[in-house]
């Protein structure tokens, strides 16, 4: 399984998985979620890749098993 982003430098892979839709990696800097291509989105203005710096992450919250919660420094959530 490849890296889904290109690395940055001084930036070192820590995990790397896969959930059923998504290629999941974190990194010594970020948390990666590439979503495989689906219906869902294919919509215009929906983001198939989601990267988060870890330090601007306050909180992460799991939520019913499948969902998981980034609550950021910045007020933003990704769900």
């Amino acid at each position: 399984m490849e890296v889904p982003f290109p690395v940055l430098q001084g930036e070192g892979v820590e995990y790397l998985g896969h959930a059923d839709e998504a290629i999941i990696a974190i990194s010594n800097y970020r948390l990666h979620i590439k979503f495989k291509d689906s219906v869902i989105n294919t919509y215009p203005g929906v983001d198939h890749e989601i990267s988060v710096p870890l330090r601007l992450m306050e909180s992460v919250e799991s939520r019913d098993m499948f969902q998981l919660h980034i609550i950021c420094k910045d007020s933003k959530v990704v769900r």
